[in-house]
């Protein structure tokens, strides 16, 4: 636990500290590279490190843990695994240096963060908020487990400034080396169309009242496709069924933000890429309200893509807030539902996601 309250503690504040310095340049630097930009460097380079470290360096921490380090040798050993022919390229590479899996994780733990952070850095109004929320609303701790799909989920996050701009080949390019870890990725191309869409708030409803009776029919249609199909549709059908309900907190979490986007529209949407941070808030909070339930198993994955992005919304959300009283009281809401989730995520739910007690590969048995 005291790691985690380090990491959670430290970084955001090494990110606040580089914020805080304004580089100037000096004048007997050849390269015009001043002491104040070296610094933010050093700060930012500390801030991504700790989780980094923490996250590269564990030892039979996460749910997938131990199975990945069977993926490692069997891959290593020439046994087809059927994943990603990034991934395999990757552990191929490492594993020609030193078959230890361990390498692998330290890779890994860099590849899941340092993207985000980059990401962070460029395109938040306030970089150390944002990092402090991904550190604490479960997205670092995700990366725990969905390994594969979190460095495809990092990926197409860094490739933000070109889905804002509309530079769609490049961010395509991006999507399309990031499903080489993982192919869910590929799910952001048609996605990255829809997310740009400048939209009526009566055409929200009507995507919310369609998912809604997409779940209303769930039941009755998967029954039906079994009865009188039966075969691949009784698998599909138990399929669909399988972990689809309800999540209060998603259902929540997505709501403030959507209502928060909504209500500062105007100034959210006049800004470059603030369509996509709306429409992100959107269709997670429709999601999460219908479809989830209905087939929660594929499109969770869509999710795991798109909720990333609201480390950048609720910052941008704070921002057009004029007052600052009200602003205080925004950053208070937040900084006490981050501390509540963190203290969720390693106290109640840390030992059934094996993420707590922490153990380092220094310190294990």
């Amino acid at each position: 636990m005291a790691v985690y309250v380090i990491m959670i503690v430290l970084s955001p504040l090494f990110v606040y500290m580089a914020e805080r310095i304004a580089p100037k340049a000096h004048p007997n630097t050849r390269y015009n590279v001043s002491y104040q930009r070296l610094l933010r460097v050093i700060f930012y380079f500390t801030a991504l490190m700790i989780p980094v470290f923490i996250s590269g360096f564990r030892y039979g921490i996460g749910v997938d843990w131990h199975s990945y380090v069977e993926i490692f040798r069997w891959v290593n050993q020439g046994i087809n695994t059927h994943m990603e022919v990034g991934f395999e390229f990757l552990v191929r590479v490492i594993g020609f240096f030193d078959p230890n899996p361990l390498y692998v994780f330290a890779f890994v733990g860099f590849m899941c963060v340092f993207p985000v952070l980059i990401a962070i850095k460029s395109h938040s109004k306030n970089p150390a908020l944002s990092f402090f929320i991904y550190l604490t609303l479960g997205y670092y701790f995700s990366s725990f487990n969905i390994i594969r799909t979190y460095m495809a989920v990092a990926i197409c996050f860094w490739a933000f400034r070109y889905l804002k701009r509309g530079n769609l080949p490049v961010y395509f390019a991006f999507v399309i080396f990031a499903s080489l870890f993982h192919v869910s990725a590929l799910i952001m191309m048609p996605f990255a169309f829809v997310l740009r869409l400048r939209l009526k708030l009566s055409y929200y409803v009507m995507i919310a009242a369609a998912c809604l009776a997409l779940t209303l029919l769930r039941n009755p249609v998967l029954d039906f496709m079994a009865q009188n199909f039966g075969g691949r549709w009784s698998f599909y059908r138990d399929l669909f069924y399988w972990g689809s309900g309800l999540s209060v907190y998603n259902i929540l979490m997505s709501g403030l933000i959507t209502l928060g986007c909504l209500a500062y529209y105007k100034r959210i949407s006049e800004k470059q890429g603030g369509i996509v941070l709306i429409n992100t808030a959107v269709y997670t909070l429709v999601m999460h309200l219908t479809i989830s339930i209905w087939a929660n198993v594929f499109l969770s994955r869509i999710l795991v893509f798109l909720t990333i992005y609201h480390v950048l919304t609720i910052p941008e959300i704070i921002s057009c807030e004029n007052k600052e009283s009200v602003r205080l009281v925004y950053n208070i809401g937040i900084f006490v539902v981050c501390i509540a989730m963190f203290l969720m995520h390693t106290l109640l739910l840390g030992e059934a996601n094996r993420i707590f007690p922490y153990q380092s590969i220094f310190d294990r048995a």
